[in-house]
């Protein structure tokens, strides 16, 4: 900012800086998705809005520039100009209920197409297979692809496949470079992806403020405001797919769990009875070739949970189900995905991490209480460079930065994770808050407040939060605390 005060940043100076050939190239992986898919879930989000004109006036023109009026869509995107002229006929009728039902018809007739699992690259974006394109685009592609400056695409693979067990469908396509090497990457639309990118920024600098951060980042690179590139994470797998878990089905709604405490309770005591907690390490053990091999790979477990719990409480992440957790299957590190759910502190789950039986019985719990303490210690010991540098990541933000004052407040020692959580209930419209605030209280009866907390108290308030039976019995069974 020294080097480029305000009197210089201005929208002159910013214009210079835009790349339209770069802006091409993002275009161009915007369009790798399931055309069908999107397609039924801008219809579903439209008739969600019919009666909030602004709303539905935003979402028809993101439809319209991504599915029917972009340049450089194959020939799936032009099998759906016979829907072309019944959408547009929506745009500005205004009988609502017609057109919510026109809408309804549509992304029935849609769904039946939405369920391939592999899709064709010249079928979205015929450049991306054009060897002249790939040429003459080739610095713009190093760019978004994070490739070394001597690395470039020589072709990107026909095959595309579907994650068609996410809801919003991520797409993996894989490139052919020029070392010889085959990368994957996974290109991801609708939802925000402005504040992942950011998560990941910040995690990357960690390790230059503490020394025992073993947190693992990957590259998110933006193509749009609800769009982006992700790096794939190869050695990975689901930290859900590598147990071997079946568990019955039944339980209360999801809603009515905090309405009945108690049955909430004992169905998750019997949950947690079918469930051994020592699967995960079991499978740990499995993928190990020897005894050493194991505990170095528990010992990196242990290493990287703690950074990811001190993460996930720092900035409020919320579905932190074992879909979003990844595990190395080459050192037994662990890696969160999907950041999307940041600075939520209590608003989307009452655990401000997971720390659940089968994560906790592959540690040593005293070795991670104190890898804990010692972690929060160091940023405690560098707030105001970390918070400098937060200021930097989420500076599309904004000066509002208003989620910056939980950080704070963490970093200086004037909270603990249950004030957080009950200060940002009361201020939501979660239904039958209430409840969940007095089920936190009844946890923390004994809570004491102060001016200012030891890094010892701070800890040992977080993992209360975190593994308590009571807490764990109402988060909802997607969750799968029982695990």
């Amino acid at each position: 900012m020294t080097a480029l005060p305000a009197t210089v940043v201005n929208e002159n100076y910013l214009s210079r800086l835009q790349d339209v050939e770069l802006d091409t190239c993002k275009q161009y992986f915007q369009l790798i998705c399931d055309v069908n898919y999107a397609l039924s879930q801008f219809c579903e989000d439209l008739r969600q809005n019919v009666f909030n004109d602004e709303e539905f006036e935003i979402i028809f023109k993101k439809m319209k520039d991504q599915i029917f009026e972009n340049q450089y869509g194959g020939t799936d995107y032009q099998s759906l100009s016979t829907l072309k002229n019944k959408l547009y006929a929506l745009e500005h009728m205004d009988d609502i209920d017609t057109k919510a039902q026109e809408l309804k018809l549509i992304r029935d007739e849609l769904l039946p197409k939405t369920s391939r699992t592999t899709l064709r690259l010249s079928q979205l974006c015929p450049d991306l297979c054009s060897p002249l394109i790939l040429e003459s685009k080739r610095l713009h592609l190093q760019r978004l692809l994070r490739l070394p400056p001597n690395v470039h695409v020589l072709k990107f693979i026909e095959q595309v496949t579907v994650f068609t067990d996410s809801i919003r469908r991520p797409c993996v396509i894989k490139a052919l470079l020029s070392d010889g090497q085959t990368r994957r990457y996974i290109c991801k639309g609708g939802e925000p992806m402005l504040r992942d990118a950011s998560i990941q920024r910040a995690i990357s600098a960690l390790p230059l403020l503490t020394p025992l951060f073993r947190g693992r980042s990957y590259y998110v690179t933006p193509l749009g405001e609800d769009s982006a590139i992700l790096e794939y994470l190869e050695d990975h797998i689901r930290l859900r797919e590598l147990m071997d878990i079946e568990i019955p089905a039944h339980r209360m709604n999801d809603e009515k769990l905090i309405l009945a405490p108690r049955l909430a309770l004992e169905q998750f005591n019997e949950k947690s009875a079918i469930v051994t907690p020592y699967n995960l390490r079991s499978a740990i053990e499995s993928n190990s070739s020897c005894v050493q091999e194991f505990i170095a790979k528990k010992r990196t477990f242990e290493d990287t949970l703690s950074s990811m719990t001190i993460l996930s409480w720092i900035f409020g992440v919320g579905d932190r189900h074992l879909q979003n957790i990844m595990f190395n299957t080459r050192d037994g590190g662990v890696c969160a995905v999907d950041w999307a759910t940041i600075f939520k502190y209590g608003r989307r789950e009452l655990p401000p991490a997971r720390l659940t039986a089968n994560l906790l019985a592959v540690c040593d719990v005293k070795v991670l209480e104190s890898r804990l303490q010692q972690l929060l210690l160091f940023l405690r010991n560098n707030k105001k460079t970390f918070e400098t540098f937060l200021k930097t990541s989420f500076y599309w933000l904004g000066p509002e930065f208003k989620e910056l004052i939980y950080i704070n407040k963490i970093l200086r020692g004037d909270t603990v994770s249950y004030t957080i959580t009950r200060e940002c209930l009361e201020e939501s419209e979660i239904k039958n808050k209430d409840k969940y605030i007095a089920l936190l209280d009844d946890v923390f009866q004994d809570f004491a407040s102060k001016d200012t907390y030891t890094v010892e108290e701070q800890i040992s308030y977080l993992l209360r939060q975190c593994i308590h039976p009571s807490i764990l019995s109402v988060t909802r069974s997607g969750w799968e605390a029982w695990i």
